[in-house]
């Protein structure tokens, strides 16, 4: 099964792009620079295997609209989209249904004035103007 890449992460060597395990895939080039960048999680921890839930349950179309992922706790994750809006995510739990929900909701929300797209709680998401 060949490996998928699924974000950017930045070290003292510069960046690489990792797969959903934490592995990594290689240098930064033209056809994954657009993936998202993670800020502050580091491969291996609590954190990152939650956001690894998290990017193998996105639609690609979301992944690729997703600038940045971070997580300062396994229950606090967050994503800044390409329009500049925020997602609070929350745990890695009902990640496949968080997805579903924010895809729709990038679909049918203006990102001028939705600014925060909050789907902690999947089946009531929540979209606040800042």
């Amino acid at each position: 099964v060949e490996r998928r890449p699924v974000a950017v992460v930045e070290s003292g060597a510069g960046a690489s792009v990792i797969d959903a395990a934490g592995v990594v895939l290689g240098s930064v080039d033209e056809t994954t620079d657009a993936l998202p960048r993670l800020t502050g999680v580091e491969t291996g921890t609590e954190e990152f295997e939650a956001v690894a839930t998290l990017l193998v349950s996105v639609p690609s179309e979301v992944l690729a609209a997703t600038e940045t992922i971070e997580a300062p706790t396994a229950s606090d994750i967050r994503l800044t989209l390409d329009t500049g809006q925020q997602v609070q995510w929350g745990g890695a739990d009902q990640s496949p249904l968080k997805a579903d929900v924010l895809a729709a909701l990038m679909s049918t929300q203006d990102p001028e004035t939705a600014r925060v797209l909050d789907v902690r709680a999947p089946e009531h998401p929540v979209v606040r103007g800042s």
